[in-house]
């Protein structure tokens, strides 16, 4: 019994340690590409001929060029976004569109993750939630980020 409660406690202090910012993301297989881009209350890209895995470096591309896009958005600038990779969750899908590979980032606060266990295994969802839950598309071969969506709210946009 002391041996798997001492087990367990290693186990848990293991999970608090590394890059807090890469852990709060994960790659989805491509199957999961068509469910991701199924979003409730904003607009999400067409899915393409079909879909693929982005490495970790073209996610880290997107993930650079991200701030100076929010910044640029209207609906962006209502939000906070300092310590974006900190305080958000990220799961990512490659999609195929006209030959032109880009990467959808879907993003949701990290201080829900209490209520989201499944969140590494299965593309979210969220309905409502405000612009704090938005997606973003990527053009990898431009190193853009060509679009921007937020969620609404119940009350309309917000």
């Amino acid at each position: 019994m002391r041996w798997s409660l001492l087990l367990l406690l290693l186990l848990l202090a293991s999970c608090g340690s590394g890059d807090h910012a890469s852990n709060n993301r994960v790659i989805l297989p491509g199957i999961d590409a068509t469910e991701l881009l199924k979003q409730c209350s904003r607009d999400a890209p067409a899915m393409g001929e079909k879909a693929w895995v982005p490495t970790d470096a073209e996610v880290d591309a997107l993930e650079k060029a991200l701030p100076a896009a929010l910044a640029a958005s209207s609906q962006g600038r209502k939000v906070n976004f300092s310590a974006l990779l900190e305080k958000w969750q990220r799961q990512y899908v490659g999609i195929i569109r006209g030959g032109t590979r880009y990467i959808y980032g879907n993003y949701f606060p990290a201080e829900m993750h209490g209520d989201i266990l499944e969140w590494r295994k299965a593309p979210l969802v969220a309905c409502d939630g405000g612009p704090k839950f938005f997606g973003a598309e990527f053009n990898v071969s431009s190193g853009r980020v060509t679009r921007l969506d937020f969620n609404g709210t119940i009350g309309g946009p917000s």
